[in-house]
């Protein structure tokens, strides 16, 4: 996602918020923040903007955050610096990550950047046919596991087992 693309995100949630009673509202397009993660999005009523008039300020409107990668709007809040609620959905990111890991059977430990995965081409005996086998070595506890790499679905098998029937 292009961060065009996350501002028309926020534009149209601006929208909704307009059809429930809001003033016009605009991006405030230099405030916005870019961060590995994706984006964070102020703004601000439509009549401030253009003039000035702090009468016209809204008070209470909590930035937006955009996920570059799913492109999902997380309203923050207002009680904190900005850089508290970056840093909470920072942590939140990281940890639904984690949990979304395929884990090792051996220790259970989710892979992570530490984890190899080779991929070996492969005669594949029972159906002869050259297939990659995916191997992946846990950092944790050193452990290899592999499959098919045609078999996504299908459960890990510690290597050794492999290696012992060749």
């Amino acid at each position: 996602m292009e961060k065009n693309q996350a501002a028309d995100l926020v534009r149209a949630r601006l929208s909704e918020y307009e059809a429930a009673g809001s003033p016009p509202l605009a991006l405030i397009g230099d405030r916005t923040l870019t961060r590995p993660f994706g984006w964070v999005f102020f703004y601000q009523s439509r009549a401030f903007i253009e003039s000035g008039d702090v009468g016209k300020m809204l008070a209470g409107n909590a930035p937006i955050i955009v996920d570059r990668d799913t492109a999902e709007l997380h309203i923050t809040g207002t009680a904190q610096p900005i850089t508290h609620y970056i840093r909470e959905y920072v942590e939140k990111k990281r940890a639904r990550d984690l949990a979304s890991r395929p884990r090792c059977p051996g220790c259970g430990v989710p892979y992570d950047s530490r984890a190899s995965l080779t991929l070996a081409l492969t005669q594949r005996k029972e159906d002869d046919r050259k297939v990659c086998r995916a191997i992946w070595r846990c950092a944790n506890c050193g452990e290899s596991w592999w499959r098919w790499n045609d078999r996504p679905s299908e459960q890990l098998r510690p290597l050794r087992e492999a290696q012992s029937r060749e």
